[in-house]
């Protein structure tokens, strides 16, 4: 959350594992691989400057970790400006190597 509000590209893809996966929430694959999620969150962070998210809720369970995100600011093409989100991340050995975004 602090690399993505201060839209620290690099501390924001340490918490991702090199072959992370990120889907919707059909399973539906967005992004895989840093690679791929650093091309992606190198543009929203350059052309996002009031990007701001905010977890009201967040649960624990094992090696899930499920955030209620409100996010705002977002500028990318086809995504609304605000969001109201759930994303289901599965954390192993200190990393995200899944992420199930829910919008």
């Amino acid at each position: 959350m602090d690399g993505f509000n201060a839209r620290n590209l690099e501390g924001f893809l340490r918490c991702y594992s090199s072959d992370a996966v990120l889907t919707d929430g059909t399973g539906n694959i967005m992004m895989q691989g840093r690679d791929a999620i650093r091309g992606f969150y190198a543009k929203l962070f350059a052309d996002s400057p009031n990007l701001h998210v905010e977890i009201p809720s967040r649960v624990h369970v094992g090696s899930w970790v499920i955030d209620e995100e409100h996010v705002t600011g977002f500028n990318f093409e086809g995504f609304p400006p605000e969001m109201h989100a759930a994303v289901i991340y599965h954390v192993q050995n200190g990393e995200i190597v899944r992420a199930m975004l829910l919008m």
